[in-house]
């Protein structure tokens, strides 16, 4: 039985160079024809190993999520202080938040612009993603609270939810290209609230 042709291209850099023009034009602003360039492919290779346009841009956001959470998880639970820890990934948000170029988060953008639709595929995913992370921070600030770091009456949870909506925040003040300053001053209150 005859086989079809070899692929000829790297699957890994075709989802990357897709999820970078997703990332920076969204869903509705990235054409079929943008991507294809960025890819490097054609629509039939794009339709046979990815899909459909939303196939595609939920395969880019699991690549993206996949390297972010994995620099999250690595930061947020570095060995000694949990407080620590956390500060040291604020401290990596306001630099990534502070870049001219900054695109914001992809798992945000993704919940502005799709989380309207309660059963949106994509936003169920991107707001599954922001529940794990929420978790890992749950998690440490549990810790963080068993070792004298954070007073008695705080509760990690809600301390959780609070700081990752407040990067997400701050994705979108980056993005939105606001003085440095404002980002700046936004982690020092952050910070402020753990101390």
């Amino acid at each position: 039985m005859p086989r079809g042709r070899p692929r000829q291209f790297d699957l890994k850099q075709a989802l990357e160079a897709a999820m970078l023009v997703f990332w920076s034009e969204g869903y509705e602003g990235a054409s079929c024809d943008r991507l294809l360039d960025a890819m490097d492919i054609n629509s039939g290779s794009m339709y046979s190993a990815f899909g459909d346009k939303k196939a595609l841009y939920s395969q880019a956001l699991d690549h993206y999520a996949e390297a972010v959470l994995g620099g999250v998880e690595a930061t947020v639970n570095a060995p000694g202080s949990p407080l620590a820890a956390i500060k040291k990934f604020l401290r990596n948000a306001e630099n990534f938040a502070k870049q001219e170029d900054c695109k914001g988060c992809l798992i945000t953008n993704t919940l502005i612009e799709f989380g309207g639709g309660e059963d949106d595929e994509l936003a169920e995913k991107a707001r599954a993603i922001m529940t794990h992370m929420i978790r890992v921070f749950e998690k440490r600030l549990k810790e963080a609270k068993s070792l004298g770091e954070l007073d008695e009456s705080a509760d990690p949870k809600a301390l959780a939810s609070f700081l990752v909506s407040s990067v997400q925040g701050l994705s979108v003040l980056g993005r939105s290209g606001v003085d440095a300053s404002v980002i700046r001053h936004t982690v020092r209150t952050i910070v402020a609230v753990l101390e």
